[in-house]
């Protein structure tokens, strides 16, 4: 099985969701679920990160201004963005199976 999650304030900023989501992944890694974790960048750029080795994290870049903050053209970037990511991930990910 492959889980797909989606966090557009992954790594943790602070409480809420995206800590929540940290430790998740954690136990994930822990049971060697396969997941790839689609979230927004800091630094403006693509990024990939493992977790272990079953744990992908995609980091879209979505033209952060505040890294504490999230305005609605950011949020609707992100969306648009992991909405495209995804489609292509997932028709890649079905041609290797």
């Amino acid at each position: 099985m492959r889980i797909l999650m989606l966090n557009y304030e992954y790594p943790p900023l602070g409480g809420g969701g995206s800590n929540a989501c940290k430790y998740i992944l954690k136990e994930f890694a822990k049971k060697n679920l396969e997941v790839d974790l689609v979230t927004s960048s800091s630094v403006n750029t693509f990024e990939t990160e493992k977790m272990g080795s079953t744990i992908s994290i995609y980091k879209l870049p979505v033209n952060k201004k505040d890294i504490h903050y999230w305005t609605q053209r950011e949020i609707i970037t992100y969306s648009l963005k992991a909405h495209s990511f995804i489609k292509n991930i997932t028709k890649f990910r079905g041609s290797c199976s």
